[in-house]
C-alpha cells in the first residue's frame, strides 16, 4: 500500500501547488490592470498637453495665454484631487483587507496541517 500512500501525498502536494499558482496568477492580473491604469493616466496627461498646445497656438494676446495657463493649472489640480481621493479610497480598502488577511506563516501552517492530516489518513490504509 505504500504506492497508494505515495500517490496520495503526491496528489496533496499537487493541490497545494495549484493553490499557490492560482494566488500568483491573481497577483499577475492585478499588476497588468495597474499597468493599464497607468497607461490611461499618461493618455489623459497627453490629452491635456495637446489641448493646451492647440489653445496656445490660437492665442493672440498675453491675456489669452494667461487664460490657457489658468485652465491647464485647474485641469491638473482637478486631476491631482481626483487621484488623491482615489488613493485614499484604495488605502482604506487595503487596510480593511490587511486586517482580515492571513499571513504567509498561517497559510503555510494550514497547508502543513492539511498534509499531516492526509498523511495520518494514508497511514491508516497501511
Amino acid at each position: 500500500m505504500t504506492w497508494a500512500k505515495n500517490g496520495l501525498l503526491l496528489a496533496v502536494g499537487g493541490l497545494a501547488g495549484l493553490a499557490l499558482a492560482a494566488i500568483l496568477d491573481a497577483s499577475d492580473k492585478e499588476a497588468e490592470k495597474a499597468r493599464d491604469d497607468a497607461d490611461a493616466l499618461y493618455s489623459l496627461i497627453e490629452d491635456i498637453r495637446s489641448e493646451a498646445e492647440w489653445a496656445m497656438e490660437e492665442c493672440v494676446t498675453d491675456e489669452d495665454r494667461e487664460n490657457v495657463y489658468a485652465k491647464v493649472r485647474d485641469s491638473v489640480h482637478n486631476l491631482q484631487v481626483a487621484l488623491q481621493e482615489c488613493g485614499e479610497a484604495i488605502n482604506t480598502n487595503l487596510r480593511k483587507q490587511a486586517t482580515g488577511a492571513r499571513s504567509r506563516e498561517e497559510v503555510e501552517k494550514s497547508i502543513e496541517s492539511i498534509v499531516q492530516e492526509f498523511k495520518v489518513k494514508t497511514d491508516k490504509f497501511d
